[in-house]
């Protein structure tokens, strides 16, 4: 698999007490090969676009590197303080024997970065700002002059679309951008997905909605892990991979259901993320294992199932 079909989703990325941790994560995805980055204001507690910044160093401006932030969510409130508190929480979980099913101070990731979900129009973390406007504050975060992709976050207010569509195309004419599209849940990406210029856009919604998008320039998929727990939960895909696997577990799956996108995908871009440089190491080198590619051809039609079942 070619690893430009790669973007490294920058959620979990933070600074604070996790700073070195983060860094680990960026050079791994660097020393692999994945040169494609995906980040956002909200993520990371607030501090992922500096991290990212930090962490890429004087590869921010090397051409290769392609950056993708996002406009439309604000951070949740007191992020840095939080950001300090997020590995003394997740020692203290280890150590009491509790699951690490929650971000700093106790909120969950979503909680923590985006605010409950909710319709575009009071979204309670929705960004007021121009696309402009936010633009300035991601590249100086990030310390950078321009990024490849800018995406709307999630919906966009039915009052603003026009204003905001307007507004990057805009920033594309600058040159403060080199693309832009829309990202978030089919239902928030869809109404955006009007005008003439829709074939030169970017859509990225989770795999399993790819296809209920219209034609688009370029897709991308993130949420594999639902994927992946669904051919764990299928019990004739999990025998197709106990066969030509030596164990099975989580990351395994994860593995197959981003060679099976690929395959059925093969002009999309992917986001895949991990907790530390060893998981993201074996993400990406089971791709090549013959093995996987062995199941792809025994067991695409039943993935190809789950999808339309599901």
């Amino acid at each position: 698999m070619n690893l430009r079909h790669l973007s490294f989703g920058c959620h979990n990325l933070t600074a604070g007490s996790s700073r070195a941790r983060s860094e680990r994560l960026v050079h791994c995805a660097l020393d692999l090969g994945i040169t494609r980055f995906d980040v956002a204001p909200s993520y990371g507690l607030g501090t992922a676009e500096r991290m990212l910044g930090d962490a890429l160093g004087a590869r921010r401006s090397d051409p290769a590197i392609q950056i993708t932030t996002k406009f439309g969510i604000l951070p949740g409130r007191h992020g840095a303080i939080k950001a300090w508190l997020r590995e003394p929480v997740r020692l203290a979980r280890r150590l009491t024997g509790r699951a690490e099913t929650a971000g700093a101070a106790g909120f969950t990731s979503a909680e923590a970065e985006t605010g409950p979900k909710a319709d575009p129009d009071d979204h309670p973390n929705a960004d007021p700002r121009s696309p402009a406007q936010a633009a300035e504050r991601s590249l100086r975060a990030l310390r950078v002059e321009r990024v490849g992709v800018l995406l709307t976050h999630e919906g966009v207010a039915s009052a603003r679309r026009g204003a905001v569509l307007d507004g990057l195309a805009a920033l594309q004419s600058q040159g403060k951008i080199g693309r832009f599209g829309h990202s978030g849940e089919l239902s928030n990406v869809l109404p955006l997905l009007r005008g003439a210029d829709v074939a030169n856009r970017i859509a990225q919604v989770s795999i399993l909605d790819i296809p209920m998008l219209p034609p688009v320039g370029e897709v991308r998929g993130f949420n594999l892990s639902r994927l992946a727990h669904l051919l764990l939960a299928d019990p004739i895909t999990l025998d197709a991979l106990l066969g030509t696997c030596d164990a099975i577990d989580t990351g395994t799956a994860m593995s197959a259901a981003l060679a099976w996108a690929h395959r059925a995908w093969p002009e999309a871009v992917f986001l895949i993320n991990a907790s530390s440089p060893e998981r993201l190491t074996a993400l990406v080198s089971r791709l090549d294992d013959a093995r996987l590619s062995r199941w792809l051809d025994a067991g695409a039609a039943r993935i190809t199932e789950l999808m339309v079942q599901e």
